[in-house]
């Protein structure tokens, strides 16, 4: 095993000076890689959660409805929004050039050297990562007591398409995210190993499985919003009638079409 990891080893320092010294992977995209992983995701964990919310609100106050303006949603989705940037703003300040290539992932990673990072990263995680999942966790708890409720009175302004879609894209965020926000809050406490699994194995699944966070809405949106699946339908169509009507205007129909009129 010995002159495996040998070659290993140097096999690493290879492809690590080849990537760092030659500068295949330009500087730009390597920051823009790291600093954007460390916005986007937070981002999408509070606007589930801030989806979650609302919707209790319109379940809670029905009468209220009309005060949820399309103008005020948006002002809400940019409030979080600007709130998420808080984690680039103290990477920023903390050190803004700690920025390397993680074999793990084979991508650049922000990589929180800092003595700093020692408190400030587990408070991070737990603003970013831990705050919105629970405040997901309570109001899906929350909206199927409400709903259950709700249908128990045999009221008929329970907007069951809306809920489902609501709680199948809470329940998929928890299941995708849980692993992450674990690694981030404990992963200062477990010793850094190059062959240990915490940093590794379950990093990796980990940093897999929260991508089904956003690849499900499309198919949860499709299978539960008949709205959403109009819609698609409309661009198809609206596609497919481009797509025809360039095909009958290329130069082989014209002269195709003149032709059949001299001969008529």
């Amino acid at each position: 095993n010995q002159p495996n990891k040998l070659i290993k080893q140097w096999y690493q320092r290879r492809v690590r000076a080849l990537v760092a010294e030659r500068n295949i992977l330009s500087p730009f995209l390597c920051y823009y890689r790291a600093y954007l992983t460390y916005f986007t995701f937070p981002v999408s964990f509070y606007l589930t959660a801030t989806l979650t919310s609302i919707k209790l609100l319109l379940l809670k106050f029905p009468f209220r409805e009309h005060y949820w303006t399309v103008r005020r949603a948006h002002s809400v989705c940019l409030a979080v929004w600007g709130f998420n940037l808080l984690p680039i703003v103290l990477i920023l300040i903390v050190d803004k050039g700690d920025v390397g290539f993680d074999f793990k992932e084979m991508a650049c990673y922000y990589q929180f050297s800092s003595a700093h990072w020692k408190l400030l990263r587990p408070i991070m995680g737990v603003a970013m990562s831990l705050f919105p999942f629970a405040v997901v966790m309570l109001t899906l708890g929350w909206l199927v007591v409400e709903a259950r409720r709700i249908a128990r009175r045999g009221h008929d302004s329970l907007r069951r398409q809306g809920l489902v879609t609501v709680i199948l894209t809470a329940v998929v965020y928890c299941l995708s995210v849980l692993p992450m926000t674990l690694y981030h809050i404990v992963a200062d406490f477990v010793e850094e190993d190059s062959q240990g699994w915490f940093h590794v194995y379950y990093y990796r699944f980990s940093n897999a499985i929260i991508c089904t966070n956003v690849m499900s809405n499309f198919y949860i949106y499709s299978l539960t919003l008949k709205s959403f699946r109009e819609w698609l339908l409309s661009l198809a169509t609206r596609a497919k009638n481009e797509l025809v009507g360039k095909s009958r205007l290329q130069p082989g129909n014209n002269i195709r079409a003149f032709y059949n009129c001299q001969l008529s």
